[in-house]
């Protein structure tokens, strides 16, 4: 698996790198290239930290599992793991994005009904859109999508909703924007694949 990781990163980087490669020859963007070389740096780093983990710490992206303290059962992405700390946060090392899985004791109507964008932006997101959803198991939801930025990383986090008249599954996903075109999907299809 390290070297696995190693590779992976490693075609992780190129691409961002590429992407951000027609950048060079317009004057007015080469702060913005800089920028992005400095942000590719410190994912290198991120990188690094993620090859002490050997494969079968990592999920194939099909098993389906139950999250411990909870009834909630997820499929997590390929390639994340548990973190050894919190059982409920699922992390993937080397983009540096994680899905938290949490269950609340009360009617989801009646927690969907407390939140709106308002809420989301007094906590100091940025509100970005919502749209209604199903679950795998049946149950309907609302999926919120936010930005923030934790230091020098734009991030976004999706917050799903879902559950019945006793309960609610609150689940986050975050995930660097750099990397939305090759996660988004990914992390949203795993999310929705829950079973609660």
């Amino acid at each position: 698996m390290k070297y696995l990781v190693q590779i992976m990163s490693f075609m992780v980087l190129t691409f961002a790198i590429m992407l951000s490669g027609h950048c060079q020859e317009q004057d007015s963007v080469n702060d913005k290239h800089k920028d992005i070389h400095k942000d590719l740096n410190e994912f290198s780093e991120i990188l690094k930290s993620s090859i002490n983990y050997s494969d079968e710490d990592y999920f194939d992206g099909k098993t389906s599992i139950l999250i411990k303290n909870t009834n909630i059962r997820i499929s997590p992405p390929k390639a994340f793991r548990l973190d050894e700390k919190q059982s409920n946060l699922l992390i993937q090392d080397w983009t540096g994005s994680n899905i938290l899985v949490q269950e609340i004791n009360a009617p989801y109507k009646k927690m969907l009904s407390g939140i709106n964008e308002e809420t989301f932006i007094k906590q100091g997101f940025e509100y970005i859109s919502s749209y209604d959803v199903f679950t795998k198991s049946g149950n309907e939801g609302k999926l919120f999508i936010l930005s923030f930025k934790t230091g020098e990383w734009e991030y976004e986090r999706m917050v799903l909703l879902s559950g019945n008249n006793q309960k609610t599954a609150w689940i986050s996903a975050n995930y660097p924007v750099i990397m939305r075109h090759l996660l988004y999907e990914i992390m949203e299809n795993s999310i929705l694949n829950i079973e609660f």
